[in-house]
């Protein structure tokens, strides 16, 4: 008779099953693929998206970043608008856009450049059959 232990498991809040019982013991061969495959393929997709999603904020603070810029411009360019200052005042606007304009355009180089090194990383993670038995992905069915 087997006895099952229930528990919720702590990151994920979901209920998890433990059954004392040897007939339900996951082979040694399987932990053995699993951990194949977690390691040729999953480990480099975590990788891959992981580095993305830090470009993502990298771009994303450079953006606020140049919008804070191009403000304190415009409000610089406004604040000289005397009768001395008159005449700068577009020249400070317009080199504060043209700066906003160069952050952004570099902050989205960035993230370009960062998604295609994470899509080369994931197409060859995912050509990689090496992890899974005889090198090529498992039949939908047994005995097929």
């Amino acid at each position: 008779m087997s006895v099952a232990h229930f528990r919720m498991h702590p990151q994920f809040h979901l209920p998890v099953y433990q059954v004392d019982d040897p007939q339900y013991e996951v082979p040694a061969e399987w932990i053995m693929a699993l951990d194949n495959v977690k390691a040729t393929l999953t480990d480099g997709v975590s990788s891959a998206l992981s580095d993305v999603a830090e470009g993502i904020i990298v771009f994303w603070t450079g953006l606020i970043i140049a919008l804070v810029a191009l403000v304190g411009g415009i409000i610089g360019a406004l604040a000289s608008a005397t009768v001395v200052g008159l005449p700068a005042g577009p020249f400070i606007a317009a080199g504060a856009a043209l700066t906003a304009s160069a952050a952004m355009i570099a902050g989205g180089e960035t993230l370009k450049s960062v998604c295609a090194a994470a899509n080369s990383t994931l197409r060859q993670k995912i050509a990689d059959n090496s992890g899974f038995h005889q090198g090529h992905w498992p039949p939908a069915a047994t005995g097929v």
